[in-house]
């Protein structure tokens, strides 16, 4: 997952991209949890396995800092 994201991130010319591994069990599609991995350039950030909404603040809590830290 973290090499097809990190390319994607790169031919994309993103600052950063999320990933989630929806082959795993409990988390991803018609579930009502999920974790990502965050990457960008030089960087990754886990976000636990939890509530999807819980999930979704954490991403964007990530979002500003890396916005912040530009």
């Amino acid at each position: 997952m973290e090499t097809y994201a990190r390319d994607k991130l790169q031919r994309k010319g993103l600052d950063l991209i999320a990933a989630n591994d929806v082959g795993r069990a409990g988390q991803g599609f018609e579930c009502d949890d999920n974790a990502l991995s965050v990457f960008w350039r030089d960087g990754r950030h886990d976000i636990a396995h939890g509530p999807k909404s819980r999930v979704a603040r954490d991403l964007l809590a990530l979002v500003a800092e890396r916005l912040e830290a530009k």
